[in-house]
């Protein structure tokens, strides 16, 4: 009775050992990617061969899946949602219009860290756009 009362306690020791010493699971790259994109504002660097912005220029990209883009000397801006593929190698944007119009657009991540993103806009036209923004704001004022 005293031994199987030990194995029996040896066997419950080992069960716990082993489901205590789980690994902690790893972020998904939609996960990661998602978390550098919230992380605050992106700074427009270049926009095709544009490379003249300022601090009103940039990306904000919200935990809520919205996200403003602003640009120009101007302040104009947009409000879009946007999801991050599950390989976080994209981003699909929507942007309502007034008048409950839909516009679509695909980017395609080229690179992402903590202090810059690198993107191409493809267009339906067959068309595309690359972008690079940081966490840094560029300091120039057009001529």
């Amino acid at each position: 009775m005293k031994k199987s009362t030990i194995l029996f306690m040896l066997f419950i020791s080992t069960a716990l050992v082993f489901t205590s010493c789980k690994k902690d699971e790893e972020q998904s790259e939609k996960e990661r990617v998602t978390v550098l994109l919230t992380s605050g504002k992106w700074y427009y660097q270049s926009f095709n061969t544009s490379r003249c912005f300022n601090e009103d220029s940039y990306w904000e990209f919200k935990s809520d899946g919205s996200v403003i883009d602003t640009w120009g000397f101007e302040g104009n801006s947009r409000n879009l949602t946007y999801t991050v593929s599950e390989d976080g190698k994209s981003i699909t944007l929507i942007s309502t219009a007034a008048n409950s119009s839909t516009n679509t657009y695909n980017l395609t991540i080229t690179s992402i860290n903590a202090s810059e993103l690198k993107f191409s806009i493809n267009y339906s036209s067959g068309t595309s756009d690359n972008v690079v923004l940081a966490k840094t704001a560029l300091d120039c004022v057009p001529f």
